[in-house]
């Protein structure tokens, strides 16, 4: 499984901190990798920016795999239009966008909604300047996002937590 971010539209996204728990002690940085470029997208700023060059649907990966566990990244959106953010298993061509088939992606887009998801569907809407965490438990299928820039609410849900495992957006890459 990758992490995933799809600009189709965009200018460009900020991908900028992962950790195994969210958790300060835990950062590390993660790439995007350059051999997992969709159709008109690059990379810059040492792998940590990605900017669309041509009007064409494709998404990056990160260089960083898990099959298991629980996971926190956080990301700046440094754009406005069409851009969603999530993650796929391998399945997923890099020439599609995130939920284009639901078995193999699930995202957030600018709308406020995830995409590819079963059960919660209400995101925060990605805003331009903003900073997002995003929290994903593999193992039991469920993902959240949470505009840190605003101090908004896991899944725009005051009752969503991902500690807890209440109101995540479900999925199945497998």
């Amino acid at each position: 499984m990758s992490w995933l971010l799809v600009p189709p539209g965009a200018a460009g996204l900020k991908f900028w901190r992962f950790a195994d728990q969210p958790s300060a002690d835990t950062l590390g940085i993660v790439y995007l990798d350059p051999p997992m470029l969709g159709p008109g997208l690059a990379l810059s700023n040492s792998n940590l920016t990605i900017t669309q060059t041509a009007v064409a649907t494709g998404n990056a990966r990160a260089n960083a795999h898990h099959a298991s566990g629980k996971y926190y990244y956080e990301f700046t959106v440094n754009v406005t239009g069409d851009i969603q953010v999530g993650l796929c298993s391998a399945g997923l061509p890099l020439s599609e966008y995130l939920g284009q088939n639901n078995a193999f992606s699930i995202g957030v887009d600018d709308s406020g909604s995830w995409f590819g998801a079963g059960g919660t569907t209400t995101a925060p809407a990605l805003v331009n300047g903003h900073t997002y965490g995003m929290a994903i438990d593999i193992n039991a299928g469920k993902a959240w996002c949470k505009d840190i820039t605003a101090a908004g609410n896991w899944n725009a849900d005051a009752s969503a937590n991902p500690a807890t495992g209440i109101n995540g957006a479900t999925f199945n890459l497998i």
